[in-house]
């Protein structure tokens, strides 16, 4: 089997959503169903080829790419990039370079952050999620991430909504 780089599968259990019609539709008041996520980080090239799996069986995915990485070797390219949001996959912010947060100031937190979802704007893309890098997140990088724009994040055992 083919490795598809350095991904990440994670488990979302979200109020509101039915299994049967995930992303499409609200379930009935009261209920809460199940939602599974299959996330990929880092913009890998190889994550073209996730893609593809993923929709030959009627599944979308959640790319988390960081931005300043798109185009290097054994990334995606930013036209790539593009076309995982354009066949119906989210493309989430994963900072401008894959930087640990929880060590950089709030200025630095806040370009990581900020201007990674600036750019992905700039593509015409619509990054709502932010995926932390190594899961390494503190308070201050989770103020900067809801100011920048962003829904949702997670580390690396979820997503939490605000």
């Amino acid at each position: 089997m083919r490795r598809l780089g350095t991904s990440l599968v994670a488990l979302a259990v979200l109020a509101g959503a039915s299994p049967a019609r995930a992303g499409t539709e609200a379930a009935p008041a009261g209920k809460v169903g199940t939602v599974v996520s299959l996330t990929f980080d880092d913009g890998d090239a190889t994550h073209v080829a996730a893609a593809r799996l993923l929709e030959r069986r009627g599944m979308r995915g959640t790319f988390y790419v960081n931005s300043a990485t798109v185009g290097r070797k054994g990334k995606l390219t930013r036209k790539q990039v593009v076309a995982l949001a354009r066949a119906g996959h989210e493309v989430g912010g994963h900072t401008l370079t894959h930087v640990r947060l929880d060590e950089l100031t709030r200025d630095e937190q806040r370009g990581q952050i900020c201007d990674d979802r600036e750019r992905l704007l700039a593509w015409g893309l619509r990054p709502v999620t932010l995926a932390y890098p190594f899961g390494a997140v503190d308070a201050q990088a989770k103020k900067v991430a809801r100011s920048c724009g962003y829904d949702a994040a997670r580390t690396v055992g979820g997503l939490k909504q605000w």
